[in-house]
């Protein structure tokens, strides 16, 4: 029974924890809007393509795929938030290099990326068409990169350089919001270890290209026009990874929604298993005491006193089997350590109410043979014996 017990508290704080941190990520703002977004992917065959070729391609893709109905706006640049393709790197600002280590991610968008994403302008302006090859360089910080060299107020006509300490020398013209590019986890704000630069699509063409569609009613239905307006641009084209933003938001927390629906099944049964053991130990051991019982009841044993009798032997089995499982857990749940977000694996709150939860499931059980004993009759009892 106290095997039973314990395992059982390992399997419920083991999914707790996970419960906890899906809720702690379903409260997480990822800083961009995925409701009725679809996404895919492209890719400009260098040979096909060179350098120059590429922004004007890119463009026209945005141009044919805007003008689909149920197309509300295009965002079309090198990656989107967290489909994992981001590209890094290390950054310089003008009057010296930045503390070494110091890495951020580059992100080359062409003009209405942050209005379809919903991404906001907190300062300066986003990217416009005059934003071209030849133009003066620019590029758009994010909020934390901002306020992390620079403060927010004073970030806009700064100048940085993505390519070394010697330039060539990038003006920043405006911050946008902070955005979960790599997972749900990154830190953002002042916490923001690694920053977001976006540079103009045309100032510095790629061959990846990364799409999403914001679209008036179902993003799904968009998918076969998207492939015939990519095809009508450039019919060798490949359109691959195509999915809503929201299933990639989603796919964020599969892995914690997968343990947690596995550790709970196991826990419930655990759990049930743990009560019917409790109950059945107990109940035995009522069968055994007939006589003892009968013999209290008879010099004058109150119900009451039976029944706290019984129910303190079989909850002294149970609170050892607490306290081995808690033992076991806080050594076990650190396997969940990289699962967890927001949550201790030895989290006070999560420990302290799967104990209560599994003493009172364990009360319950022991309550039920416990009135049972009460309920005796002695004289019937003794006279059997």
């Amino acid at each position: 029974m106290i095997g039973e017990v314990a395992l059982s508290l390992v399997l419920l704080i083991g999914a707790g924890l996970l419960a906890r941190t899906l809720l702690r990520l379903s409260e997480v703002r990822p800083g961009f809007d995925p409701a009725r977004r679809l996404s895919f992917s492209l890719e400009l065959p260098a040979a096909q393509y060179p350098s120059e070729l590429r922004a004007v391609t890119a463009t026209r893709l945005r141009d044919a795929l805007a003008a689909l109905p149920g197309v509300e706006a295009v965002a079309l640049g090198s990656d989107l938030p967290l489909r994992g393709s981001t590209s890094a790197g290390f950054l310089f600002l003008s009057g010296g290099a930045t503390p070494t280590g110091v890495r951020f991610y580059r992100h080359r968008v062409l003009p209405g990326y942050f209005a379809a994403l919903q991404v906001p302008i907190a300062r300066g302006r986003a990217f416009a068409a005059a934003d071209r090859r030849g133009a003066p360089p620019v590029a758009i910080v994010s909020r934390a990169m901002a306020r992390r060299f620079w403060g927010e107020a004073r970030a806009v006509g700064q100048r940085l350089s993505l390519d070394g300490p010697e330039g060539p020398w990038v003006e920043v013209v405006g911050i946008a919001g902070d955005v979960r590019y790599r997972d749900l986890t990154t830190d953002l704000g002042a916490a923001a270890s690694e920053p977001d630069v976006y540079l103009p699509f045309a100032q510095e063409p790629d061959d990846d290209l990364e799409v999403a569609l914001r679209t008036a009613g179902d993003p799904a239905a968009i998918a076969p026009l998207a492939r015939a307006a990519v095809a009508a641009v450039d019919p060798e084209l490949p359109v691959f990874q195509v999915e809503t933003l929201q299933e990639v938001l989603a796919g964020e927390t599969a892995l914690q929604r997968l343990g947690t629906l596995l550790l709970g099944a196991f826990a419930a049964v655990a759990l049930a298993l743990a009560a019917i053991g409790i109950y059945g130990v107990i109940a035995y051991g009522v069968g055994l005491g007939r006589r003892e019982i009968a013999l209290r009841m008879a010099l004058g044993g109150r119900a009451s006193s039976v029944v706290g009798l019984v129910v303190r032997q079989g909850m002294l089995l149970v609170a050892v089997g607490v306290v081995v499982g808690i033992a076991t857990s806080a050594v076990a749940s650190r396997a969940l350590s990289r699962l967890l977000f927001g949550v201790a694996a030895t989290d006070l709150l999560t420990f302290t109410l799967v104990s209560l939860l599994l003493l009172a499931t364990a009360f319950t059980a022991s309550l039920l043979p416990a009135c049972r004993a009460a309920r005796l009759e002695p004289q019937a009892v003794l006279r059997g014996d």
